[in-house]
């Protein structure tokens, strides 16, 4: 949750445009995985990301961590529990009964994130009652469902142009970058607003 902000030092910046707290609109929607957030919105990447740092935003709560010995604890419990059978053909278990020597191997591999070669990004123009996005995304029908209905409104009226992306890897079927894209544009009334979140911000 957003808890507070400070603005004050970036409001005279040079193209600086707006700050936007997402709160108050995320609150407004169903869908319970987002985020309170904060946006810049800037003439330039590099101003809007300086100027965000400036607003040391404060969040309460997010102190839940899964790290690689708690998700490999969990995995290991779940293949210690006996599963569904699909289908069976022959009695394995009465092979390895019989068998001079058995060979056990467990392989590991740390928990990560579905890291994109290219940041998170998505370009938005939303206006009352339709919007228009340009992002790389593995899952442009859910881009239109997802975000439709967070601004309330018909997603046939939601425009998806998918763009060639730098890597999906299953990120990029995630809607989210995009409903906080349009979010943000929101109060540009039509004019294209590109948002693009750092690897920090995405990690």
């Amino acid at each position: 949750q957003l808890k507070s902000f400070d603005d004050s030092t970036i409001k005279r910046r040079p193209g600086i445009h707006a700050v936007i707290a997402l709160k108050a609109q995320l609150g407004k929607t169903d869908l319970s995985d987002m985020q309170d957030a904060v946006a810049v919105v800037a003439d330039h990447y590099w101003q809007a990301r300086k100027a965000l740092e400036a607003l040391a935003p404060v969040f309460s709560g997010g102190e839940r961590v899964i790290d690689t010995p708690e998700y490999s604890r969990r995995l290991g419990e779940a293949l210690d529990t006996p599963g569904l059978v699909a289908g069976a053909i022959g009695d394995a278990e009465a092979v390895f009964a019989e068998a001079i020597r058995v060979v056990e191997a467990r392989y590991e591999v740390p928990y990560l994130a579905h890291a994109t070669m290219e940041p998170m990004n998505c370009t938005a123009s939303a206006r009352a009652g339709s919007c228009e996005i340009w992002t790389p995304t593995q899952a442009p029908l859910q881009i239109r469902r997802d975000v439709g209905r967070a601004l309330d409104i018909d997603p046939e009226n939601v425009t998806v142009h998918p763009t060639l992306m730098g890597g999906g890897f299953g990120r990029r079927i995630e809607t989210d970058f995009s409903i906080y894209a349009t979010l943000i544009a929101m109060p540009a009334d039509g004019k294209p607003v590109k948002v693009i979140w750092s690897r920090e911000e995405d990690m």
